[in-house]
């Protein structure tokens, strides 16, 4: 759990989101108030650039529901719609080099859910 709360902190230390690109999986479900849609790798970096603002940060890192799951809360992303309460969190879950769920708990922990709030 360190290692990925270290590599998301560094990735949203700045508005650019340096290295944001290889934590994310090459689709990804964006959940907002509005609904929800599915993107790919290129569209959810796009889209977290475009919301991103100085003085992120992360809240708190937990493991879900299920073991093979961790969820990173990440607060201080200024309100842009969809945005409301500037809070987005990830769901990571692991990956294997193919881009299959890995539940043996091999594989990288990859972003392949992003909630706006």
């Amino acid at each position: 759990m360190a290692t990925v709360q270290s590599r998301i902190e560094e990735s949203i230390a700045t508005p650019a989101l340096s290295g944001i690109d290889a934590l994310v999986l090459d689709h990804v479900s964006l959940s907002t108030r509005q609904g929800g849609s599915v993107m790919d790798r290129a569209e959810a970096v796009a889209w977290l650039r475009d919301h991103a603002g100085p003085g992120l940060a992360v809240r708190q890192v937990s493991r879900g529901t299920q073991d093979v799951m961790l969820q990173v809360q990440t607060d201080g992303w200024p309100e842009k719609d969809p945005i409301q309460n500037g809070q987005v969190t990830f769901s990571l879950r692991r990956y294997d080099p193919s881009g299959r769920q890995d539940e043996s708990g091999g594989g990288e922990w990859k972003v392949d859910v992003i909630e706006a709030d």
